[in-house]
């Protein structure tokens, strides 16, 4: 379930369970919000992600937040995040 490589708008980053979600596809904040990158609507409302296990699988935007990005990541938090319209 971790992910491992995936699109994004810039060559990588390290999330944070408590980054805000862009506004608009394509918005860059800076680099307090890494999820910035990863968070794009490429196909459909998400990106393609290749996990450690070696699976390839979709996943929405907004359910980036819900992925075990490390140890530390909260997965429950995303439970209190208002995405933004873009993203539902």
């Amino acid at each position: 379930m971790t992910p491992l490589f995936l699109d994004s708008m810039w060559r990588g980053g390290g999330p944070h369970f408590d980054d805000t979600p862009p506004q608009f596809n394509g918005q860059e904040n800076d680099l307090s919000s890494e999820m910035d990158a990863f968070a794009i609507a490429r196909h459909g409302k998400g990106v393609n992600i290749l996990f450690f296990d070696g699976s390839v699988r979709y996943t929405r935007a907004k359910d980036l937040w819900k992925l075990p990005w490390h140890r530390q990541y909260d997965v429950n938090a995303a439970s209190n995040i208002t995405f933004p319209a873009w993203m539902n």
